[in-house]
């Protein structure tokens, strides 16, 4: 039964022109691989502004008309990850999208 659902898979993958997963080439398995890194480090960039943000409940300088647009794109990424099944994505901008949400609240908060 395996052995069939694993045909299945492979053929639609023919059918629908994806490569191989994971991908006979080394730079391209070994890329994502590395996005699942990516993916798990690229929200913590935000994690400092959110701290700094509650920390000293100091909004000075953030717009919230910038960060309300981030949490729309990452959410509209968020989205379309789910729709194409792109985990390292959906890990990333899901993420980012409540620190972003986070951060409004800050915004909110402490003006």
């Amino acid at each position: 039964m395996v052995d069939a659902l694993h045909h299945l898979h492979v053929r639609q993958r023919l059918y629908r022109r994806l490569e191989k997963f994971p991908h006979p080439n080394f730079f391209k398995r070994t890329l994502d691989r590395l996005m699942y890194f990516v993916a798990l480090v690229s929200p913590a960039a935000l994690v400092p502004q959110v701290w700094q943000v509650y920390a000293t409940q100091d909004v000075a300088g953030l717009a919230i008309s910038s960060w309300a647009l981030l949490f729309t794109i990452n959410m509209l990424w968020t989205i379309y990850s789910i729709v194409h099944r792109e985990w390292p994505l959906f890990i990333a901008t899901s993420s980012m999208g409540i620190l972003d949400a986070t951060l409004i609240m800050g915004i909110f908060l402490y003006r």
